[in-house]
């Protein structure tokens, strides 16, 4: 492939390609006449076609080129659309998956929420239990407390008695 051209230079081509022509056409309809051509004639008619046939031939070439550079670039665009299409399936599945991670996160956060409400339940009830079986328990143990004081007051209470009495009964006995 050629470099590529500046506007200047194939402002130029095109110049020499329309007088080339034009004299071509000249030559061409002479010969049609059957006006017979110089040698000089024949040989420039020789050098245009040569030229043209050239010409011709560079454009085959670059058409040939830009046709196979076109068939690369459908291609490309075939596999760009496939990749596209697989990326959206993936996309696609990607997001059903997503779906039902997120129906199961909630699902099994209803389902943690309610055992966490029920477990609170449970430890409130436990706790109100023991608060109250704790109250149960004071009120008991006051209660013993208060027969244990009576008892030992009372105990006293014969003790001393008892002590008052023995000085007697021994005064009895003699």
């Amino acid at each position: 492939m050629s470099p590529r051209r500046t506007m200047a230079e194939r402002k130029q081509r095109a110049a020499e390609r329309t007088t080339r022509r034009d004299s071509l056409l000249v030559l061409l309809s002479r010969i049609q006449r059957a006006v017979p051509i110089t040698p000089a004639e024949a040989a420039l008619l020789r050098a245009h076609v040569e030229l043209e046939l050239a010409d011709a031939d560079e454009l085959r070439r670059t058409v040939r080129g830009q046709q196979t550079a076109i068939q690369r670039q459908a291609r490309r665009i075939d596999a760009a659309e496939t990749a596209i299409r697989e990326a959206e399936q993936r996309a696609e599945q990607a997001e059903a998956v997503a779906a039902e991670a997120k129906r199961l996160l909630e699902r099994r956060t209803t389902t943690l929420r309610t055992r966490a409400e029920y477990a609170e339940q449970q430890l409130a009830d436990t706790r109100e239990k023991r608060n109250r079986w704790a109250a149960e328990a004071d009120a008991l143990l006051l209660a013993a407390h208060r027969r244990a004081d009576r008892y030992h007051a009372a105990w006293r209470s014969a003790r001393a008695r008892a002590r008052k009495f023995k000085p007697q009964a021994a005064d009895n006995q003699h």
